[in-house]
Formats: C-alpha cells, structure tokens, sequence
C-alpha cells in the first residue's frame, strides 16, 4: 500500500505544481504596474463642500490633502443639468488648476453670465494627479443657481421706475381735473 500512496502524493504534488506556476506567473506580468504608469506624487484632492453662489458667480473649493506636493496641473469641468443630478448633465465649462502644495487650496470660480449659465444644478469635476492610486475623478456638491441678470430682470427694473413716475403725474393730473369739475359743479349749484 505504500508504494500506492506515494504515487498519489507524486501525481497530487505535480498537479498542484502546474496549477501555481502559470499563477505566478500571471502575478508577475500580467499585473503588473506597467513601467510607463508616472510616479505618483503623493498628492489627493478633495472638495471641501463649502460651495457657494455669489451671483453672478459659483464657486468650490477644493484642497490638496495628501502628504505630497502636486508635481503638476489637472483638469476640472463644469456640468449642468436643468434639474436633477448634474453628472448626467452636459459639460459647460472647463480648466485646469493646480499645481498645488500639501495642505493647499484653490477655489474654482465660474462666471455663469460670461457663458450665459441658465437657473438649474451645478457641479465641479475635477481629476487626481496621474498615477494616484484611488478614485481618479472627485465631485463636488451640487450647486443651485438662479440668475441675477438677464432681460427680464432688466425690463422689470426700468418698466417699475417708468410706471411710478407716470403713475404720480396721472394722479396729480386726475386730482387738478377732479377740482376742476367740482368747482364747475359749485358754480352751477350757485347760479340755480
């Protein structure tokens, strides 16, 4: 019965040898970092979640929060959506920023009059330095945006102005003609 049992281990030894070599093998290429893959510069960015509006302008702060200094600049795009989530939205606006230090900010301001921005959600996009290890694309919180300029606002604003100077010289008008008629009415009630 030995001799039996040494095959079986002999033929299990091998099967188990032909299934861990292509294994490693596979560890050591195929995963691999391939070389041409930057260093990364320790850098991560993080919206800060202070958005604001200051009519006519939306802006986001976002900080470098890794141990590194950003080595380079990177792109941030503006979306919009009318209503719901601005990531299913359309691109509007775009930029770069950067390079940032540890522990640095910069706040991402859009002009929506200059690129005639409509009421509706707002929200930043923006990409980790190459080569970072996590989530390469960061979000910032959706913004409401409601114009502060626009024809209607300008119509309204001189049509009121307009309409109150009429309306005061028609009224002083109306009461000069409403004595007017009451003296004539006297001086009828006088003569009878």
């Amino acid at each position: 019965m030995k001799p039996r049992k040494n095959k079986l281990f002999v033929i299990f030894m091998v099967l188990t040898l032909a299934l861990i070599l292509p294994i490693n093998r596979i560890n050591n290429s195929a995963f691999a970092i391939p070389k041409d893959v930057p260093d990364w510069d320790k850098s991560s960015l993080v919206f800060e979640g202070n958005d604001e509006v200051d009519c006519p302008e939306i802006m986001s702060e976002i900080t470098n929060h890794g141990s590194g200094n950003m080595t380079g600049t990177v792109v941030w795009e503006l979306y919009y959506a009318e209503s719901g989530n601005p990531k299913n939205g359309s691109i509007i606006d775009s930029g770069t920023f950067g390079p940032l230090e540890s522990g640095e900010s910069e706040i991402l301001k859009v002009n929506l009059q200059d690129i005639g921005g409509e009421a509706g959600n707002y929200m930043f996009k923006a990409y980790q330095i190459d080569g970072h290890p996590g989530t390469g694309v960061l979000w910032s919180d959706s913004i409401v945006f409601i114009p502060c300029y626009g024809e209607d606002v300008d119509e309204d604003t001189n049509g009121d102005d307009d309409d109150e100077d009429t309306n005061g010289d028609d009224d002083e008008e109306d009461q000069d003609s409403d004595e007017d008629d009451s003296d004539d009415d006297e001086g009828d009630n006088e003569e009878d």
